[in-house]
């Protein structure tokens, strides 16, 4: 992202991940062109061993690993695909290997985890385990009603409660903690599994977590009790969580780059990460966030959860910057979580509590790029699975579903739409094996979105907090038919009129026809001509793809107000760990120490605080 500036307020992409590089004692590894995140930083000055992802130059893979044996440094895992290599390092050994030929830099393996937040507890005489006929039977038809209840809502406000659209053909990649094959809401529609975290070895589809059983429902179950957003898609599951919701980051990344290595044999054209770590750095040398965008460029529509950090935690107070990577990869689709209070009427819709605000850290993009459905959804559950067994999770009546609140939900939710989106073009057009690129899904869900609005100030939240908007699926799936995959680039591709707002909940909504190009707005009819920036292979947010036709916005996505010494994270104070983050044995956490003061200050120099980070 080149600097980009509104008013007084400056914004250089890189620089404030070099402010945190000198603050955190890392500077040599910066200046010599090799880096470490801020894990492996602080790794270094602790007595533990730390797993790292080492990202070697391409061609001196040989020439890394004899350096690594001369280190007697084994290698734990080898993702060449990647062109990186998983060690686990003593302290001591950090530099050294640092220093090794063909080395750019050390990430941590950090710690993924599912991206929901358990659920509030139901009081009901029917939580209790009583056997008799009447019981049974009541309960029965509550978990019915219950399902059919959030089904129509859920429709309803999508705009999708008179769809014949259903998903058919379209392949949707879940990255989780699996998919439950016994379960009848999938018939058998999963067509491959593969378990990375026991080396990426093709099994029977399970899931010992629930976690990603619960996202394929919402996608697309069939069941009698539940119907998903895309009934008729095809799964493939890819294994990367275990039964405690938690695996790491070389897993996720292993099963994104066999999908790009597989996609055509697997015919996948979507990917659902509902999962996350803590930022720890830029998004360019971030590997989860690189996998992320190598799966974009190989066409594949990747969306993800932003995050369950959005409130501080003791004071419930909302905050910004809580955004978890993948969710900061510019060209995946990020979704934040939208409570719809139970109404399929759009105009009482928030934004989650809980759901994750920008800028990312280190890069300052804006995400979310948009708001989906995820507060207190039911879905399928898995069989036996921590989560319908002894998790946070609320079972309904029958024990049939269970609901969930996060992210993870909401990402799953934008993820049935986008398969409706890619059904109801290849409709329209029946263009063989080509399908609406990744950045033109994106840029047609956040022009078709519409403004969600905040009950404590009654104007539009801003976006940070919404994205684009809230999702708009009908509106999105209008534009689905009538942009054209096949025109030729800079060319118009709109093959019919469209009208820029939807009937959603009974009420003829407008769009909000913004687009947020990685830090910047960006208005107008862009989005009506088949623009380079639209291409597979473009990464989002790149301004240069658009010469000197484009025509922004006067501000940067949170203007001059939005982001400010009072509005950061959590009020004067940041909550973000110890020292960024703490290290709890092998896993990263978000602690709860203050860190940088009690100030920031836009400008042409970023300053994080009264005083600097500790080292």
């Amino acid at each position: 992202m080149v600097g980009a500036t509104t008013g007084n307020v400056v914004w250089r992409s890189g620089l404030l991940g070099l402010v945190l590089a000198v603050s955190m004692g890392v500077s040599p590894a910066w200046a010599s062109g090799r880096r470490m995140d801020a894990a492996v930083a602080a790794a270094r000055h602790g007595q533990h061993p730390v797993d790292v992802v080492v990202t070697v130059t391409r061609g001196r893979e040989a020439e890394t690993a004899a350096a690594l044996a001369a280190l007697h440094i084994p290698i734990t895992r080898d993702l060449r695909a990647s062109g990186a290599l998983v060690l686990r390092l003593h302290p001591k050994d950090i530099d050294g290997v640092l220093a090794a030929p063909g080395v750019l830099g050390l990430s941590s393996d950090a710690v993924v985890h599912a991206s929901s937040g358990g659920s509030k507890k139901v009081t009901s005489s029917l939580t209790t385990t009583s056997t008799t006929t009447t019981t049974s039977a009541t309960a029965s038809w509550l978990d019915w009603s219950a399902s059919m209840q959030q089904s129509a809502v859920l429709l309803g406000s999508l705009g999708l409660q008179w769809t014949s659209l259903d998903g058919e053909g379209i392949g949707v990649a879940v990255v989780d903690s699996g998919i439950d094959g016994s379960s009848d809401a999938f018939d058998s529609r999963i067509t491959a599994f593969y378990d990375f975290t026991s080396g990426g070895r093709k099994t029977a589809p399970t899931d010992d977590y629930g976690h990603g059983t619960h996202i394929a429902g919402l996608i697309g179950a069939s069941s009698s009790l539940f119907r998903g957003i895309a009934p008729k898609v095809r799964f493939v599951g890819l294994k990367v969580l275990d039964a405690t919701g938690q695996g790491r980051t070389s897993d996720v990344v292993a099963a994104l780059d066999f999908l790009v290595a597989n996609q055509r044999r697997l015919d996948v054209q979507i990917i659902n990460l509902s999962l996350g770590h803590p930022i720890l750095e830029p998004a360019a040398t971030d590997p989860l966030v690189q996998a992320v965008e190598r799966a974009v460029a190989a066409g594949f529509i990747v969306v993800t959860s932003a995050g369950n950090y959005g409130q501080n935690p003791v004071t419930g107070t909302s905050g910004y910057a809580g955004l978890t990577s993948p969710g900061n990869a510019p060209s995946a689709i990020t979704a934040g979580s939208l409570d719809m209070h139970g109404t399929a009427d759009r105009r009482d819709d928030t934004v989650s509590a809980f759901s994750s605000r920008g800028p990312t850290w280190y890069d300052g993009l804006a995400k979310p790029d948009i708001l989906a459905p995820g507060h207190g959804l039911y879905s399928v559950t898995a069989s036996g699975s921590t989560l319908a067994t002894g998790g946070r999770a609320t079972l309904s009546a029958t024990g049939a579903d269970i609901k969930l609140f996060g992210t993870s939900m909401a990402a799953a939710t934008t993820t049935g739409v986008v398969a409706l989106m890619l059904d109801a073009n290849r409709q329209a057009f029946d263009l063989a094996e080509r399908d609406l690129p990744p950045n033109a899904v994106k840029a047609m869900l956040e022009y078709s979105a519409v403004a969600v609005t905040d009950p404590a100030t009654d104007a539009e939240y801003d976006a940070l907090s919404e994205g684009a908007g809230g999702i708009n699926a009908a509106g999105a799936i209008a534009l689905a038919r009538v942009l054209n995959p096949a025109a030729a680039v800079s060319e118009p591709w709109l093959a019919s009129a469209v009208a820029e707002h939807t009937v959603l909940g009974g009420i003829s909504l407008p769009w909000t026809r913004r687009i947020l190009w990685g830090a910047l707005p960006l208005y107008g009819d862009a989005l009506y001509r088949n623009a380079p920036a639209w291409q597979t292979a473009v990464v989002w947010g790149d301004t240069l793809v658009w010469g000197g036709t484009l025509v922004w916005g006067n501000t940067l996505i949170w203007g001059e107000n939005v982001v400010t010494a009072d509005a950061l994270v959590w009020g004067a104070t940041v909550v973000w760990g110890d020292g960024l983050v703490t290290i709890d044995g092998q896993s990263l956490v978000w602690g709860d120490a203050l860190i940088w003061g009690n100030s920031l200050v836009w400008g042409d120099v970023l300053i994080w605080g009264a005083a600097a980070p500790p080292p």
